[in-house]
């Protein structure tokens, strides 16, 4: 993201510096992380239009579910075993979201 050097304040200087979410699939899909939903404003996750969030946590981000729609699973220790979850159920849900153009 391109920002004024030197940045014109704080906030300016912390989004240049932090990971915005990963496109996966143009204008579509993204792959984020914790830096993005800990944003009280959610600068980022608006910027990219996105609507909808799928989150792995232990809990949910309540004041995420005010802003997006939500979808949370709960996952409580992330660990290779995660890979043997069935995510079947969570792919399938990210088709329904992909598929309808609102979202």
């Amino acid at each position: 993201m391109c920002v004024p050097n030197p940045c014109v304040s704080e906030a300016q200087a912390v989004i240049s510096q932090s990971r915005f979410p990963s496109e996966l699939k143009k204008d579509q899909l993204f792959l984020g992380n914790l830096t993005n939903v800990l944003s009280k404003d959610y600068i980022q996750l608006k910027m990219l239009g996105i609507k909808t969030v799928i989150h792995l946590t232990p809990q949910k981000f309540e004041s995420l579910e005010k802003e997006f729609q939500c979808v949370h699973y709960q996952i409580e220790v992330f660990s290779k075993e995660l890979e043997v979850l069935d995510l079947q159920p969570m792919v399938d849900q990210i088709k329904e979201i992909m598929d309808d153009k609102e979202k």
